[in-house]
């Protein structure tokens, strides 16, 4: 999950008891990562993984946030998408990869927000915290 998230009041404490594996995407550290991601391979712990691969909410005033994700897309031969931001794989990859043996599903859920598009264009979709 996104490092920030453990700073919500209540959520945070939450994810961090449940075994949440917390990412910061400056300062990635990929054996802190995988040694969490053992620590879920053990038999007796039951778990669902739950990751966020697109990380950053679409928001389409924020020109700078689309260029660099479609130039992202452009150098890794990817597909140039139009309504959300290119995918971070790297971390479901590892996940996918560490945990193969004990996944029984996987389900990919996409949130759509009503009423962001509008006559004027698409509007924001609502954030988790302010900013």
């Amino acid at each position: 999950m996104k490092d920030g998230l453990q700073t919500i009041p209540m959520y945070g404490f939450y994810f961090y008891q449940h075994a949440c594996v917390y990412v910061n995407r400056d300062a990635f550290r990929p054996q802190k990562m995988l040694e969490a991601l053992d620590y879920l391979k053990h038999p007796k712990i039951r778990s669902w993984v739950v990751i966020f691969p697109e990380g950053t909410l679409f928001d389409p005033v924020d020109i700078p946030t689309i260029e660099k994700s479609r130039k992202i897309a452009e150098e890794k031969k990817l597909p140039v998408l139009g309504n959300h931001l290119t995918p971070r794989y790297r971390g479901a990859y590892m996940i996918f990869d560490r945990l193969k043996e004990k996944l029984d599903a996987v389900y990919n859920v996409t949130y759509v927000y009503d009423n962001s598009m509008t006559d004027e264009g698409r509007k924001t979709a609502p954030q988790l915290i302010g900013e």
